[in-house]
């Protein structure tokens, strides 16, 4: 078992350490690229995840702003869509409960009161 790296084999390490780090760092990432686009989505599918919306930016100011874009749009949608649905709920059930009620109540009174009028006339 190795205990320690020869100073051959730490040079080595820190050579193939620098040479990943550059290429990270340092390289010239052509944006919106379609094999960018591919990586990223093939990353997410090997880790069993659902595929990401992908947006470039520039700087991480530019993260912000688009972050506090897409918030603000998922937050509008939520509310429509769940506004909706309880409004039409909600009216729904207003309209079956106080309209059976309100429609027997004016009809009785209706009734009535017309009842009351033509018997008198007779």
């Amino acid at each position: 078992m190795l205990n320690k790296l020869t100073k051959r084999q730490q040079n080595t390490l820190q050579t193939t350490i620098n040479y990943y780090l550059d290429r990270l760092f340092k390289r010239k990432v052509k944006k919106n690229s379609k094999r960018t686009i591919e990586l990223i989505k093939w990353v997410y599918k090997l880790s069993g995840l659902k595929e990401p919306l992908v947006i470039f930016v520039d700087s991480p100011l530019a993260i912000q702003y688009a972050l506090n874009m897409l918030g603000q749009k998922l937050r509008s949608q939520v509310r429509s869509q769940v506004g909706s649905q309880v409004w039409s709920q909600v009216w729904s059930q207003v309209w079956s409960q106080v309209g059976s009620q309100v429609r027997s109540q004016v009809w009785s009174q209706v009734r009535s009161q017309v009842g009351s009028q033509v018997e008198s006339q007779v």
